[in-house]
């Protein structure tokens, strides 16, 4: 609970939402799975089954080819 309480608290401060419209909007930079290219370390993915905007079926084929993803963990019940 306390967990949920650090991520979701600062989503609820006035002017919470410009800033996450900001960030999902931002394509100045390169892609995560564009990154993970060049990688140099294994990496455990994690990817929750709810997620409302990128579903775990585009999460695994998305980072399928990365060669530095040792392990794809799917979240159930988290979005």
């Amino acid at each position: 609970d306390e967990l949920i309480d650090v991520i979701l608290t600062p989503g609820l401060r006035p002017g919470a939402a410009s800033v996450f419209l900001d960030f999902i909007s931002y394509s100045g930079g390169p892609l995560p799975e564009e990154l993970l290219a060049s990688c140099p370390v294994p990496v455990s993915m994690l990817w929750g089954e709810e997620d409302p905007w990128e579903s775990i079926e585009l999460g695994r084929s998305l980072l399928s080819g990365a060669a530095c993803v040792t392990e794809f963990v799917p979240l159930p019940g988290i979005g």
